[in-house]
């Protein structure tokens, strides 16, 4: 858990962990240089669970740096980032690894998402999409479609997590670095879900909004950096040629809707959706 003075909802996301119905975790907390009373409360759920252990960091990492650091940390099988501010449902670790063993093959597993107020009420609901388990075309093309930033949360096989968290950290930006570390998931077929449980990303309007390219210039820039990235993705993919060229529609799809930056908004999203059979 990456901890940056988030003591409003601190109390709450800890408390998530520790109900969980499945029992055998560990929890590195590593808290950013916190000026706030997080250290007191994170303090506090250590002292009554030696499951959980603190990490001071001497000087500020930043939230990329904060997150690399707990995958680096990670000596376990499995791994999942929980932020301050989210909470998940008890049956949450228990029903994701219930997904990866019954799925060969599946390197991440998610369960239903729900985006909610800063008091807690639903503000979006986004369902894991029933998927055709015999149609690999049709499973990626609608993940990529229904992408949604949040399966970052998701319950990941933790040695198929180093290398596409690396990579787009590679790509230079903080804003959107979640989408581009789900990409190589989905395109190769790697992502299951399920509706049993469910996540709770509570919207603050403290978000990574504020790494968000400005400006036509550096939004340009920055979406060349993002189509250059989802092409070098599908060409590396596990994708057949035909099914890399079937996906190309759904991939820059997933560009327009992912980037969130307005030269695609105003012009090539509009363009991309006129094609929609």
């Amino acid at each position: 858990m990456p901890v940056y003075n988030g003591e409003q909802f601190l109390a709450q996301a800890l408390s998530s962990i520790r109900n969980q119905i499945f029992r055998n975790w560990v929890l590195i907390i590593s808290d950013d240089g916190s000026c706030d009373g997080s250290d007191r409360i994170i303090r506090s759920f250590s002292s009554q669970d030696s499951r959980i252990s603190v990490r001071q960091q001497p000087q500020n990492l930043g939230q990329l740096g904060n997150f690399g650091y707990l995958l680096d940390s990670c000596r376990t099988p499995y791994f999942m980032w929980h932020c301050q501010d989210d909470w998940i449902e008890p049956n949450y670790l228990e029903t994701l690894l219930s997904v990866l063993s019954s799925n060969p093959g599946c390197t991440l597993a998610c369960g239903d998402s729900k985006r909610v107020a800063v008091d807690g009420q639903v503000i979006k609901h986004k369902p894991f999409p029933g998927i055709d388990p015999d149609d690999r075309l049709q499973r990626v093309r609608l993940l990529l479609d229904g992408s949604d930033a949040t399966r970052i949360f998701g319950l990941f096989v933790t040695e198929a997590l180093r290398r596409p968290f690396a990579d787009a950290i590679a790509a230079g930006y903080v804003w959107g670095w979640d989408p581009l570390t789900l990409l190589p998931f989905i395109l190769n077929d790697r992502l299951r879900g399920t509706n049993e449980t469910c996540f709770y990303w509570r919207d603050t309007g403290l978000s990574a909004e504020k790494y968000k390219p400005r400006g036509v210039r550096y939004e340009m820039r920055f979406l060349l950096t993002w189509l250059q990235f989802h092409l070098r993705q599908l060409n590396a993919s596990s994708l057949t040629t035909s099914q890399k060229l079937a996906c190309f529609r759904a991939l820059l799809a997933h560009l327009a809707e992912r980037s969130g930056v307005s030269p695609y908004k105003l012009y090539l999203r509009p363009l991309l959706r006129s094609f929609r059979p």
